[in-house]
């Protein structure tokens, strides 16, 4: 189940004894733990209620023992076991049937009760990101009893959230600190985060701080779209939108400067620039085609999928270059692209070649 079961579940209150937590986003695991101890631990005696294990060191039977016992105090007992290990690690062969025939076993069967009495209590295994991998079945990184357990338990894997429920995130944050962002604000900051990039390990723990530093670090109440690029846009971004800049205005010698710079400070990121500079290129070559139907850019923006800021942006670029200049540029760069991927070059001397032939 996902992050919008959870909150069904916690709602309906809808969970067997033992909630398991896990998937990709750590900071929606956190957020689930503390929901569960405000909901069950009681609000004046957590101290009392609330009781954390680290999983290398847990005694599971002795955990089942605690949760079997009732509280003395209002509220219920909640045991949080934090990455277990034969939930995640691999175990001989000898040293597995032994767990599996005893507190495995004992753990699964908890895990199947749902007492809803005054006098439950709840264990809640929670396994991070780091372990657990992504969520394709074949490539996550629990174990054959971790996905059991995941099965057996009310079991929740915290992957990446929907659009309209990052929207909703990054709302909530904003208006919380008094600010005003555009719902085309909005979006460009989610495309700059790169959160649904396909190789991305930027995750809501790292949108959580880049947010803070927007909202707290800016004046005046109405967030701009250069606030956000300057603390959102990555070196690499950066770096092309200066580049482009230079190579447009025929300052070869800030070009090679640029790029100098880029490589010293990460000398893996060639390739990522490449990728950044085709993306750009494109867009620029879509904003021409754009002029010449007489179509509006921000409806030319929704129909090509990009970010209507950053397709205006695009557009004010493409201005300096005629429509065939850029296409005879993407052809070079779609070339460089294919002789890096084909290993007949290398990605720092594609892009030296392509900034010295422009």
């Amino acid at each position: 189940m996902s992050y919008k079961e959870f909150r069904k579940d916690l709602r309906s209150s809808m969970f067997n004894n033992v909630v398991m937590l896990t998937g990709k986003e750590n900071f929606l695991v956190h957020w689930a733990v503390n929901q569960l101890k405000k909901k069950y631990g009681g609000k004046e005696f957590q101290a009392q209620n609330v009781h954390e294990f680290d999983g290398a060191q847990a005694d599971i039977d002795e955990v089942i023992g605690m949760a079997r016992t009732p509280s003395m105090f209002p509220g219920h007992r909640v045991l949080i076991v934090r990455n277990y290990p034969w939930l995640f690690q691999k175990k001989g062969k000898e040293e597995l049937k032994e767990f599996r025939e005893g507190p495995g076993a004992r753990l699964l069967e908890y895990a199947a009760g749902a007492d809803h009495s005054e006098y439950a209590s709840m264990i809640i295994m929670t396994v991070d990101a780091q372990y657990y991998k992504d969520s394709s079945p074949r490539n996550c990184g629990l174990t054959a009893y971790g996905k059991k357990l995941l099965q057996k338990s009310s079991g929740y894997e915290m992957n990446t959230l929907s659009r309209a429920e990052l929207e909703g995130f990054i709302g909530k944050r904003v208006k919380a600190a008094g600010k005003q962002m555009t719902r085309n604000q909005l979006n460009y900051l989610i495309d700059l985060s790169g959160y649904y990039n396909e190789e991305s390990v930027y995750r809501l723990d790292d949108l959580e701080n880049d947010l803070h530093k927007i909202l707290y670090s800016t004046e005046g109440e109405q967030i701009t779209n250069e606030e956000i690029e300057d603390l959102m846009a990555g070196d690499a971004d950066k770096f092309v939108f200066h580049l482009i800049d230079a190579l447009m205005s025929g300052n070869r010698k800030t070009a090679i400067t640029l790029t100098e710079h880029i490589l010293y400070e990460d000398p893996k990121a060639s390739f990522q620039v490449i990728g950044l500079l085709i993306s750009q290129f494109e867009m620029m070559y879509d904003a021409h085609l754009a002029i010449e139907k007489g179509v509006d850019l921000k409806r030319m923006a929704k129909e090509i999928g990009v970010n209507e800021y950053r397709f205006k942006k695009a557009y004010g670029a493409a201005k300096k270059f005629r429509k065939n200049r850029i296409r005879d540029l993407l052809i070079q760069l779609y070339n460089a692209d294919r002789d890096i991927k084909r290993g007949n070059l290398s990605d720092r001397a594609a892009l030296e070649a392509f900034i010295l032939h422009v």
